[in-house]
């Protein structure tokens, strides 16, 4: 490995990939799904470039139609932002 460049071997990250997919459209958890998205996204650009056909159009596709907000609240109990006197 040179600089920022290392030899991938295809199949492997095609797997990796598959897999990667695979688990984000079994997972439920709002959080886990917006961090794994930017991951995701990167190494579809690399598998573009380096000439691997992933289907993820399937597998994004498939949970668009309950795709909703989620809102935080924060717990009666807490103190944060409350004045103690």
């Amino acid at each position: 490995m040179e600089a920022d460049a290392c030899e991938i071997t295809p199949g492997v990250l095609e797997g990796f990939i598959a897999t990667v997919l695979a688990w984000r459209g079994r997972t439920s958890h709002a959080v886990l799904q917006a961090l794994s998205d930017g991951f995701i996204a990167t190494m579809l650009v690399i598998a573009e470039r380096a000439g691997i056909e992933v289907p993820w159009e399937a597998q994004v596709g498939r949970g668009v139609d309950g795709v909703h907000d989620v809102q935080v609240v924060s717990s009666p109990l807490s103190s944060f932002g409350s004045e103690v006197g």
